[in-house]
């Protein structure tokens, strides 16, 4: 018997207020005896860096009721929503076999959600291409087309919003699979929001954006989340900039990054050229063909290596090991629970990952292989992730082997 599980998919980029609803609700919703959370570790889906590193905001999942914190591999991590979705629940899928995926959305009505996704997967045969690389307005604007003014009303607006999108991809994904899915409505703020506009709950987009600015969030996140942020160095896409330069600069011309061929890169290339400051670059960038996210990932893909042909092979064999990022002491028993359930390996310490998924995958070569390549592309995003700080803390060098699993 495994229990209730509650499954989270979360970013925590910086866990605030909302964040701290929506775990109470799920709670009151599932009444779980085990709560995991799926986290994306230092690049965000929708192409940013985290404001502060994994293992900090793992902790404060741990403190704020999850009882076990698994990283989503970049890989999936840093992708458009259908891709993200899927790498997601398949993680938690894979660590336990059934459960209940709560998740926040703006809609707030899971039945509206789950016909909608439906729609979608029984028109998809029709679209002109494939709907993961259709514009959230384009895939609304066929789904309108194709139903009666009734349903047009029902359904008008809900993909125009970011929560929405991904619940219906998460809801796809999970289309067939033992697990279930609930929403929670979202409170007062949009995820867009830039500025903050309530006294008590702000979107985390706003919250970053004051945390730039060096404005004080204190009343808005939760004790330990705002002591970690003051004595913390938070992380911001600007810090990367220069090597942005660099990598599109001194790319080679003949190959393909994943969602990166021809014009978008050509496109990216011809305005880093301009010697602009990066506010200026991020206004240049933006034109209608490709989203603002969109051309975000495309340059982490640059500066990562992630290509093309890898990303087919990772999409297609989905996660193949959970990276346990921590877990609360005191809900030991659940790491008894996933070492019989999962059919992944389960990574405390990432200096023993290849030796692990050597053992685990055996003679399954291609697997072995591909898994290889996705926590390489990991550390990877780890080593990215810390260069802007080795001036200043240089043992930040060898940060994903010097940090251990986090237990409190």
């Amino acid at each position: 018997m495994t229990g209730r599980i509650l499954g989270l998919i979360v970013e925590y980029n910086p866990l605030h207020n909302g964040h701290i609803y929506h775990i109470e609700k799920a709670k009151e919703l599932v009444n779980p005896d085990y709560t995991i959370a799926v986290m994306s570790g230092h690049f965000m889906q929708r192409g940013e860096p985290s404001v502060i590193d994994k293992w900090t905001r793992a902790r404060w999942a741990l403190a704020s009721g999850m009882d076990l914190v698994v990283e989503i591999p970049v890989a999936f991590s840093l992708q458009s929503a259908p891709y993200f979705a899927k790498g997601a629940t398949s993680l938690l899928e894979r660590l336990i076999p059934d459960g209940t995926l709560v998740f926040g959305s703006e809609e707030g009505d899971i039945n509206t959600l789950t016909e909608l996704a439906s729609l979608i997967e029984k028109k998809k045969e029709t679209f002109k291409s494939s709907p993961d690389k259709l514009f959230p307005e384009e895939l609304e604007n066929f789904i309108l087309n194709s139903v009666d003014e009734e349903e047009k009303r029902k359904y008008s607006g809900i993909l125009s919003k970011s929560n929405n999108i991904l619940g219906v991809n998460y809801i796809i994904s999970l289309q067939g699979s033992s697990w279930k899915t609930k929403t929670i409505k979202r409170v007062i703020s949009d995820y867009k929001e830039r500025e903050i506009k309530h006294e008590k709950i702000a979107s985390a987009t706003s919250l970053r954006c004051a945390l730039e600015k060096g404005e004080n969030i204190s009343d808005l996140v939760p004790e330990y989340v705002n002591r970690d942020l003051e004595r913390g160095n938070p992380v911001f896409q600007k810090d990367f900039y220069s090597l942005w330069i660099f990598a599109l600069n001194s790319m080679n011309k003949s190959l393909s990054f994943f969602q990166g061929k021809g014009g978008i890169i050509n496109h990216l290339k011809k305005v880093i050229s301009q010697g602009l400051k990066f506010e200026e670059f991020m206004k240049k960038i933006q034109v209608k063909q490709y989203t603002l996210t969109r051309l975000q990932r495309m340059l982490w893909y640059v500066i990562l290596d992630f290509k093309e042909g890898e990303n087919q092979e990772f999409i297609e064999k989905g996660p193949l090991y959970a990276r346990i990022l921590g877990y609360r002491k005191s809900r030991e028993s659940l790491l008894r629970v996933i070492k019989k359930t999962s059919s992944i390996p389960l990574i405390y310490d990432i200096s023993k990952a290849n030796t692990i998924l050597k053992k685990y995958y055996g003679n399954k070569k291609q697997l072995m292989n591909i898994a290889i390549n996705q926590i390489n592309l990991d550390k990877r995003a780890t080593l990215l992730y810390y260069l802007p700080q080795l001036n200043e803390n240089p043992e930040y060098l060898n940060q994903d082997y010097a940090m251990k699993c986090v237990v409190i």
